[in-house]
């Protein structure tokens, strides 16, 4: 009795890890990974990147970033499209809708004419920024698929 009662402890608790867990499965590459997870902070983080491979020197990627800033949606936007301008970029297009904000820039950023596409969800204190990057000349080719993970991306 007492050597079962020890197996449906250890059965009980390997599926609360297993159920517990996350994993990211990447059909296309053909593996899964279990994530890295942790909670955010106000110290701000890079929790996610993403690359694809590499096309004309450069690979495409999408990355994910936790920002501390406790201003306004409307005030966290001003900011973003100021530092654009200060390093050179260029808008081509932005939106809101409710909590997020959604942009596409351009520009030259070390010596390479670069395209961003981004979204940013503000939640509490904290801006959830996805953003998608790719050489200019890569864009036609890797846009569709940058822009559709840019897209999916939610918080809870």
């Amino acid at each position: 009795m007492k050597h079962l009662l020890t197996i449906l402890l250890a059965v009980t608790f390997s599926l609360q890890a297993y159920a517990g867990s996350s994993s990211a499965t990447f059909n296309q590459a053909g593996f899964s990974i279990n994530v890295l997870d942790s909670e955010a902070s106000n110290a701000g983080s890079q929790p996610l990147m993403m690359m694809m491979p590499a096309l004309n020197g450069f690979s495409a990627n999408v990355n994910v970033q936790i920002q501390p800033y406790p201003g306004s949606l409307e005030d966290y936007k001003k900011l973003s499209e100021a530092q654009f301008v200060q390093m050179g970029l260029i808008t081509i297009s932005s939106s809101e809708n409710g909590n997020e904000i959604h942009w596409e820039y351009s520009g030259n950023m070390q010596g390479k004419n670069m395209h961003f596409y981004s979204k940013a969800i503000k939640v509490g204190n904290l801006f959830y920024l996805a953003t998608g990057t790719d050489l200019e000349s890569n864009w036609p080719k890797t846009s569709n698929k940058i822009k559709s993970v840019i897209n999916s991306f939610t918080t809870k």
